[in-house]
């Protein structure tokens, strides 16, 4: 009789407490729950995929759909800091027992990458770089292009560049004895001039990469691809 109003009383204290006996973590230290949410596009409403949710010194990465799990104290709030380059970072409070509403993450403008097939790709600006490589040699990555401008070999970062357009072969001239790619070259002080892209007078591949703004995966593409590219 005893054990039988002892499983009665333990039955009514979880039905008195639904949430709490929900969201109890597995595995984790006596305090703690276990806490799922979702991170979306403010403006597309669309998942974030690959940011970083932070609490203290634990990152969880959200997945395919933006969601994510994270340990939370089981009293009071827990403060989550979420970023992704692409976005505005946010710190958000959370509770066990307010139910989770999606987090907001504002984006940034991004470079915008049109290639000559007609396909539009864009970038989070933070993630793109110069990247030159040779069969069975090293890769070289960089926020900076190694460019040639009238003879002379120049770094242009990224942060400097407002647009690239109308890549074409030709002479490599002073820069180099083989054709190379050149282009045109517009910098964010209204500067123009037409360079030609070092590395590739040296039997490298050239390419423009960084992470895709939706999906968040990582891309590369061939300079000889490309028709333009917008930096915000």
């Amino acid at each position: 009789m005893r054990k039988l109003l002892t499983n009665l009383l333990l039955l009514s204290l979880i039905a008195a407490f639904p949430a709490l006996a929900r969201t109890r973590a597995v595995g984790y230290p006596a305090g703690y729950f276990s806490y799922t949410g979702s991170v979306v596009d403010s403006i597309s409403g669309q998942p974030v995929v690959g940011a970083e949710v932070v609490n203290e010194k634990l990152v969880i990465t959200t997945d395919a759909h933006g969601a994510f799990t994270m340990p939370i104290l089981a009293v009071g709030q827990t403060m989550l800091t979420i970023r992704r380059a692409g976005y505005e970072s946010v710190t958000v409070s959370v509770q066990p027992a307010i139910p989770a509403t999606p987090i907001s993450l504002k984006p940034l403008p991004g470079v915008v990458v049109k290639t000559k097939t007609g396909q539009t790709i864009r970038l989070d600006l933070e993630t793109v770089n110069f990247v030159y490589a040779q069969p069975l040699g090293p890769q070289i990555s960089s926020p900076s292009a190694a460019l040639c401008k009238d003879g002379t070999p120049i770094q242009v970062d990224r942060a400097q560049i407002a647009r690239i357009s109308n890549a074409v072969r030709a002479s490599g001239a002073a820069c180099c004895s083989s054709e190379t790619l050149w282009f045109d070259l517009e910098l964010k002080t209204g500067e123009h001039s037409h360079v030609a892209l070092v590395f590739d007078c040296m039997s490298y591949y050239c390419f423009l990469g960084g992470y895709e703004h939706d999906t968040f995966s990582r891309t590369y593409i061939r300079f000889e691809d490309i028709s333009e590219v917008t930096f915000p």
